[in-house]
């Protein structure tokens, strides 16, 4: 990073549209995207002197968007609710009086399913027989048949020689070998959810640009970043204006899906953060009589 800094202290990098397999957006030279969240590295990057950085971010997009291409009702009720679905899974698989290791291994297979995480992989991680993994993965899928069968047929479009194509138009076409097969299962299958959830921050991004510049902020708001489904923004230390900022700006990307996303039932929901550094945001509240 220290021979990336320009004269200006700041660090410019290069944003690719066909950089990753899945459709996401990548970056380089160096590699924003990447960042470690550790605070001590993270801390490094701060605002200038009168300014703030706001960050804003889509809440779970990638399984609100496996919601919303499988059209699961059990999921999608998650969400209408507003409930915690690490909550909701853990209860399901592990009924009222669940505790925290359970609901961390909700989370990870929540997190992980549509990128094919097995039960190998959770087996090594909380120290589990193969076959409690897999029943583990097999309860996680009982309410949500939807989900499966979703995930089911996208792992076989390549091996029908079907293309993957997003809501978007992004396709993607797979050229299958003995010992590539399991990988393009995995890319089949998350390419669409990652892909359509990149896209539709990439679109808050552009929307969000075209505000500050309608709204005449060009001196006192930029987007410094994004990355995967969050906008960072570099806004004038004034309370009133940060309040505006978020509001407007948590409503576009709040929109994006209800515009773009056809007979959409899910929400998405978008939080911001706000502070001098990186490392240290702290959770934005709505700001009354500013």
């Amino acid at each position: 990073l220290q021979q990336a800094l320009c004269n200006d202290h700041r660090i410019r990098c290069s944003y690719n549209l066909h950089g990753t397999e899945t459709g996401r957006l990548s970056s380089s030279d160096p590699n924003m995207q990447n960042i470690r969240r550790d605070k001590l590295i993270r801390n490094l990057f701060i605002a200038p002197e009168g300014k703030k950085l706001v960050q804003l971010d889509y809440s779970q997009a990638e399984l609100r968007v496996l919601a919303y291409l499988s059209d699961d009702d059990w999921l999608t009720d998650v969400y209408v609710k507003g409930d915690d679905l690490h909550d909701r899974v853990a209860l399901q698989m592990f009924g009222p009086d669940f505790d925290k290791e359970q609901r961390v291994m909700a989370k990870t297979i929540n997190f992980g399913i549509a990128y094919g995480r097995g039960a190998q992989s959770l087996s090594d991680k909380f120290g589990l027989s193969n076959a409690e993994a897999q029943k583990l993965i097999d309860n996680w899928f009982l309410p949500m048949p939807k989900v499966k069968a979703y995930l089911s047929e996208s792992k076989r479009k390549p091996f029908k020689n079907i293309p993957v194509t997003t809501v978007f138009g992004r396709q993607r076409s797979f050229i299958i070998t003995s010992e590539n097969r399991y990988h393009i299962q995995n890319e089949a299958m998350n390419m669409p959810i990652q892909s359509t959830a990149s896209d539709c921050t990439l679109i808050s991004l552009c929307t969000i640009h075209k505000w500050i510049q309608e709204q005449g902020l060009q001196d006192r708001v930029k987007i410094i970043i994004t990355v995967h489904d969050s906008i960072v923004l570099e806004v004038d230390d004034d309370e009133a204006l940060i309040n505006k900022v978020v509001q407007s700006c948590i409503d576009i990307m709040e929109n994006v899906p209800k515009k773009y996303l056809p007979g959409l039932r899910v929400p998405f929901v978008a939080d911001a953060e706000v502070g001098y550094k990186w490392g240290e945001l702290s959770k934005w509240t709505p700001v009354s009589d500013v």
